[in-house]
């Protein structure tokens, strides 16, 4: 965590990890599952750190999300931008089109 801790430091704009930084974003249908100590962490501590307006960018689990969290006067916008497997079915991209569907507008 050492290497997060340095990036936050530096008060980025956006910061972009695997796992998600919070529950937000695990399925309900998973929600009580025990493995999902592999999808996320608690980065509390991180986003409390983070400036006012920062996205936090975010993949692993396999739906798509954007959810705003406030923070005392701070607000952090944090999306899932998942990629998947391919045998997954109802995804909003399609593998030959990957590079573009993948893209986010800000």
């Amino acid at each position: 965590m050492q290497k997060l801790e340095n990036v936050i430091s530096q008060k980025p704009d956006i910061v972009m990890t695997h796992f998600i930084p919070t529950a937000f974003g695990i399925p309900r249908k998973y929600e009580d599952e025990i493995s999902n100590a592999y999808f996320y962490f608690n980065a509390d501590e991180y986003l409390a750190k983070m400036k006012h307006k920062s996205i936090w960018l975010a993949g692993h689990t396999h739906d798509t999300g954007r959810k705003v969290i406030q923070l005392g006067s701070k607000k952090i916008t944090l999306l899932l931008n998942p990629i998947g497997y391919p045998m997954e079915t109802n995804r909003l991209y399609d593998l030959k089109n990957r590079g573009l569907s993948a893209m986010l507008d800000f």
